[in-house]
């Protein structure tokens, strides 16, 4: 079936957004980015613990494959769950349910071989290939299901795992879910299509996997209302980093000492401005402490910080002494400090492009290392705890740097400095995400990813 629509793209709009500044300063937010959409992977299994239980691709070239099948609980007009070779992710043959125009709506449950999780698997997967069409505009049902019982709906077994009706792939894209609750079951997995000439929904290349999860390297807690840790998410994931993403404002609260003890570093960022009603982490002082002395890795990224306390800088902050709070209407240039552990022969500028620059320059304390300095006055500095941990901190804005290459460069260096390395196995080689500046640009946008907040309220 063709649908003439008129499918409008994602506009996001840049608006003005000022943030509370001293009355004999000037307003420190240009402009409110658009936040960037990237994947949080919150589980991951090595490659010498994961086992494939179900895989199938499909290119037997009969439908159903051995042991699926296909229930219709609904309209028995027009044939269901099909096998296509219009379109496909690998090979030559996906399965798709079509928008058929019948007399009243299809309900048909497409459903997997019987699987067993094993007992004492701490974690399960199942993960596909996907892709639609007129959705989701044109939608009414699309979702996965599970029995631990009958493969029958009919009998009453299943219960969702999870609504996609609100999600809308427009070209192939992997997908993955938990099925770690149903450990020592045996279990069924229905792809249920509910709807008449509504959506197409195609499916390729299905694995359910079992394996032991291992906790991520890095949290991300973003500290402030406009989502400048999605930066560091960003780089992150770009350069193959494992990690979870903390949304204070969504979560309204840090996360504990024992959430922190879990990763190998955490980054904490107040964005471009320390502000005391828009932050928590003056509230996290001793927690962050804690965290630094029982080993942590602790990147404290926060312009202006200094400035709003700098008769009370925490004993974690490796500085001896705030020394000014200068406005610079324009990019600024920032060189790495010769024979520093992260700067060394790093330089770049940072520019105005979401939030005005205000130079915190800092005295290093004693046995720290001035890392970046401009200006003859060092804006960022290491420090190696007697107990473990390690400190980064820099007082300028991570997602001003230019060129963005160059936020590449100084992640890299510093998750080095921390002892921690990528994990590309963990990623799927064959999605191409957009680069920074096809994210930050005043443009269309829609990547089909997301950031989970790790602890959301309610």
């Amino acid at each position: 079936m063709v649908k003439k629509v008129l499918i409008g793209l994602l506009m996001v709009s840049v608006a003005s957004v000022w943030g509370a500044q001293d009355p004999e300063r000037p307003k420190h937010y240009n402009t409110l980015r658009k936040k960037i959409d990237v994947p949080t992977v919150r589980t991951y299994k090595g490659p010498e613990s994961k086992s494939v239980v179900v895989s199938e691709d499909f290119e037997s070239g009969e439908f159903p494959p051995n042991g699926w099948v296909q229930y219709r609980t609904g309209c028995m007009e027009g044939p269901g769950w099909q096998l296509t070779d219009s379109e496909s992710h690998s090979g030559s043959y996906s399965v798709y349910h079509d928008d058929d125009n019948v007399s009243n709506d299809n309900e048909d449950w497409l459903v997997t071989p019987a699987i067993t999780i094993p007992s004492g698997a701490m974690g399960a997967y199942i993960s596909f290939y996907t892709m639609t069409e007129y959705a989701p505009w044109a939608t009414n049902y699309r979702g996965i299901w599970v029995s631990a019982g009958s493969p029958d709906p009919a009998d009453g077994d299943y219960a969702e795992l999870i609504d996609l009706s609100d999600s809308s792939w427009y070209s192939w894209s992997q997908v993955t879910f938990d099925l770690s609750q149903f450990a020592g079951q045996t279990i069924y997995i229905a792809f249920r299509y509910v709807g008449d000439f509504d959506d197409e929904w195609y499916i390729d290349d299905v694995e359910i996997e079992s394996g032991t999860p291992a906790t991520p390297d890095v949290l991300v807690v973003d500290d402030e209302p406009y989502g400048f840790g999605q930066f560091f998410a960003y780089y992150l994931y770009n350069n193959g980093y494992t990690f979870d993403y903390f949304d204070v404002p969504d979560s309204g609260r840090g996360p504990s000492l024992n959430e922190m003890q879990g990763y190998k570093a955490v980054i904490w960022t107040t964005g471009g401005e320390y502000w005391s009603n828009n932050v928590v982490v003056d509230e996290y002082v001793d927690t962050i402490q804690a965290y630094i002395d029982n080993g942590g890795h602790f990147w404290f990224s926060s312009q202006d910080y200094l400035y709003w306390i700098s008769e009370n800088i925490p004993s974690w902050l490796p500085i001896n002494d705030y020394v000014y709070d200068a406005y610079t209407n324009g990019d600024y240039d920032v060189s790495g400090v010769t024979g520093s552990s992260i700067g060394e022969g790093l330089s770049f500028s940072v520019s105005q492009n979401y939030a005005y620059n205000y130079i915190d320059a800092l005295t290093p304390s004693l046995g720290a290392q001035a890392e970046f300095a401009t200006g003859g006055s060092a804006v960022a500095v290491s420090y190696n705890g007697s107990k473990g941990g390690k400190v980064f901190f820099n007082a300028f804005v991570f997602a001003n740097i230019v060129p963005e290459e160059m936020m590449d460069s100084l992640l890299v260096r510093v998750m080095n400095y921390f002892g921690i390395s990528p994990h590309p196995e963990f990623y799927n080689a064959g999605i191409e995400w957009a680069r920074a500046e096809d994210v930050w640009e005043d443009a269309a946008v829609n990547i089909d990813a997301r950031v989970d907040n790790l602890s959301p309220q309610g």
